[in-house]
């Protein structure tokens, strides 16, 4: 199995040429209009995490800490894909369990 070190993984995430944001559909409990919570991602080497930021899109988001941050710690068994899919999934939670949004399901 391989160990995985958090200096080269943050390398491979800032060179891999892709956004480094989640953006999730979401629809605002209140109004029920379509709207995007976006999480900026970073890995914070010095204390070993994943870290997504709540991007507040305005003031109303900015005062509200409901899903502001979420952060996972690296584990050096796991690739960048897989720490990404589980600080995604704690995202995810956090708007599951927000008072003003809620993901929304895809349409087909």
């Amino acid at each position: 199995m391989k160990n995985y070190n958090i200096s080269e993984m943050n390398e491979e995430f800032l060179n891999c040429g892709l956004i480094r944001i989640f953006e999730i559909p979401v629809v605002n409990k209140l109004t029920r209009e379509d709207d995007y919570i976006i999480f900026d991602i970073e890995i914070d080497v010095k204390k070993n995490k994943f870290v997504a930021q709540h991007i507040a899109l305005n003031e109303d988001e900015e005062k509200s800490n409901k899903i502001a941050f979420k952060e996972i710690d690296f584990d050096d068994c796991f690739s960048l894909d897989e720490h990404l899919q589980e600080l995604l999934e704690e995202c995810n939670q956090a708007i599951f369990e927000s008072d003003f949004f809620e993901i929304k399901e895809d349409e087909e």
